[in-house]
């Protein structure tokens, strides 16, 4: 957990959610209120109470449950933040509907980066007698999958192409069995991610080329 916060108070030092460079909406979940947030720099610069220390905004959206400890934000009531994942493992949707509200209904290319799925099957014999013991080690990983692919379903049918031009890009990889455990920071894994990240790339030339062309054409 030390070598966690001193790594975002180095990269991040003092700098705070209004002074992003960018537009950015960032998933949190409050164990507290039982709410969903969304933190966004255009909120911070409309109202202090919604400024916060990036850094913490950063450790408020990566604790995950039974990794890292929730996060308290400067407020009051306290707050028990914990990643966004639980309810946005895939977040194009919340960044599709945030963009309508900023700028209305418009014209809309989305890129939806994945960060490698782990798709081990869970056979039936094996689930049939699953009780609170043997669920509780997969149910978060089946309800993240369930969420993701849902919403790469629902962006799909949202930004289908428009003159044979795409508007919705999805990049992801299947992670194979034994990789993408979070708490695996061995050299060994780290390596294999790169790998399978370069693997994604070279996989999608085409498609990578497609996207840096419109982009280099967005105003």
């Amino acid at each position: 957990m030390r070598g966690l916060e001193a790594t975002l108070r180095t990269f991040f030092g003092e700098s705070r959610l209004k002074d992003a460079t960018t537009e950015v909406l960032i998933t949190s979940y409050d164990l507290e209120s039982r709410d969903s947030w969304f933190l966004a720099r255009h909120k911070a610069r409309e109202a202090g109470q919604n400024d916060f220390p990036m850094r913490d905004v950063a450790r408020a959206t990566s604790a995950a449950p039974t990794y890292f400890r929730p996060e308290r934000l400067s407020l009051s009531p306290p707050t028990a933040m914990v990643d966004g994942g639980v309810f946005a493992n895939n977040p194009a949707m919340c960044a599709y509907v945030e963009t309508i509200k900023l700028h209305g209904l418009q014209d809309v290319l989305l890129v939806s980066l994945g960060t490698g799925q782990v798709k081990t099957p869970i056979h039936y014999l094996q689930a049939r007698t699953w009780g609170l013991i043997g669920w509780a080690r997969k149910l978060i990983d089946v309800f993240m999958d369930g969420v993701s692919d849902t919403v790469e379903h629902q962006t799909g049918w949202l930004l289908p192409d428009r003159d044979g031009v795409p508007r919705y890009f999805r990049f992801q990889t299947e992670l194979p069995p034994g990789m993408g455990a979070m708490d695996d920071t061995s050299p060994a894994h780290i390596q294999a991610l790169k790998n399978e990240a370069q693997t994604l790339i070279s996989k999608n030339n085409a498609a990578l080329d497609q996207l840096c062309s419109l982009l280099s054409q967005t105003p």
